[in-house]
């Protein structure tokens, strides 16, 4: 589970995700995150993000994107 606490679009609220996937030995990961909640002006949101990229130093770097819908 990851919280997500900030601004989508400019209007602000706490989102929930459920994380799903992996990395390889070279720290390669694929990443889906589903919404499962929302508080706030983020409460009626859906979607998936999906995550590629690289574990550096200073964090995870790659391409994001994904789809968020109001219920």
């Amino acid at each position: 589970m990851e919280t997500f606490t900030g601004l989508v679009n400019g209007i602000p609220g706490t989102l929930t995700f459920e994380l799903s996937g992996g990395n390889d030995r070279y720290q390669a990961i694929q990443l889906t995150n589903t919404i499962t909640g929302g508080i706030g002006q983020l409460a009626s949101l859906h979607g998936v993000l999906s995550k590629t990229g690289i574990v550096k130093d200073n964090g995870p770097v790659g391409a994001y994107t994904g789809r968020i819908n109001n219920r």
